[in-house]
């Protein structure tokens, strides 16, 4: 018996592009183009679990800088 095969090829690069675009949005800061606090707790996260699950110390510094909105509005 002979099978009918019926496909369809799709380029899925522009739904890729644009998936990329929307993770950069939701990671990072439109002027500086650093990672936010967003992508900081996803990272934090995934790396107390790490921590967690292989038993091994964990070290984390955090800054807070006064004032740096001005600062990173005036000086960018």
């Amino acid at each position: 018996a002979r099978f009918k095969h019926q496909g369809i090829l799709l380029n899925i690069q522009v739904k890729k592009d644009y998936e990329q675009k929307l993770i950069n949005l939701a990671t990072t800061d439109s002027l500086t183009g650093l990672f936010n606090r967003y992508h900081f707790n996803e990272i934090a996260t995934d790396e107390m679990e790490r921590s967690e699950r292989y038993g091994g110390p964990l070290s984390m510094i955090i800054f807070d800088l006064d004032q740096f909105k001005s600062i990173n509005d005036t000086y960018g």
